[in-house]
């Protein structure tokens, strides 16, 4: 998961709100299907193709998920920070949280999560490691948020540490092909999990400086 910084609300979002909408479903019909339609695409490109959540490509089944569930706080409903473009899997992401997400886990009066990790309102930097096997743990074992985060998106499915895992074998690839890191950096941009390639290319010019 990384940080995600929002764009301006798009205007046709705007419009709908000021006629104080209270139904999530009205967004799906008549004149308001393209405000369903801007608001997901701007998402789409503030998270630059990628799943808010899971760091995959959008491709196949995605959808504006509402990070605070609606059903925990229909306030947010119409919230332009609290919508975020995920896939659509049973798995992990979006669809795991809101199966397990309970309301115990959250604050009304905050209106966040207790202990879970926003990509929107949360600095996110340094918060996660990532292991040679593709999982992603807490940089701080004490980061109760963090690991609570890894959890409730079930970011260590088996086949998102897979799929992690080839990410970073990939940049030890090439970097063994004494390729520099900008290229390294360029060859890799844009595709899944930006977060574990940043990271074990950081790592390995780190272990590169001493020896």
């Amino acid at each position: 998961m990384k940080n995600i910084v929002k764009s301006d609300e798009p205007e046709s979002l705007k419009r709908l709100k000021s006629c104080k909408p209270t139904n999530w479903e009205s967004i799906h019909t008549g004149e308001n299907k393209e405000t369903y339609d801007d608001c997901l695409l701007q998402c789409m490109e503030d998270q630059g193709g990628l799943c808010g959540y899971t760091e995959v490509k959008l491709n196949g089944k995605y959808h504006i998920d509402h990070f605070i569930k609606r059903s925990l706080d229909a306030r947010m409903t119409f919230e332009w920070e609290n919508m975020i473009a995920a896939v659509h899997d049973d798995r992990f992401g979006a669809d795991y949280k809101d199966r397990h997400i309970s309301v115990d886990d959250y604050d009304p009066n905050a209106r966040r999560y207790r202990e879970v990790l926003s990509p929107v309102w949360d600095e996110l930097a340094h918060r996660f490691v990532f292991s040679t096997d593709g999982r992603i743990k807490p940089a701080d074992e004490t980061d109760v948020k963090a690991r609570r985060t890894i959890e409730l998106f079930n970011l260590n499915e088996q086949s998102l540490c897979n799929r992690r895992k080839q990410a970073m074998n990939a940049v030890r690839a090439m970097r063994q092909a004494n390729l520099p890191s900008e290229c390294i950096a360029q060859s890799l941009a844009g595709e899944d999990f930006p977060t574990a390639i940043a990271y074990e290319l950081r790592t390995i010019l780190e272990n590169d400086r001493v020896i």
